[in-house]
């Protein structure tokens, strides 16, 4: 499983919760997949 994967596996489970990425590419990543408000 790749990381992009276990993001999009993960962020189909979100709901209220919040969410901390790292600068760079998971950040991105994580905007690609389900850019919401509780993503920081």
């Amino acid at each position: 499983m790749t990381r992009y994967d276990a993001i999009k596996a993960v962020a189909e489970f979100l709901d209220e919760e919040a969410v901390v990425s790292n600068i760079g590419e998971p950040s991105k990543e994580l905007y690609e997949i389900r850019n919401r408000d509780l993503n920081f």
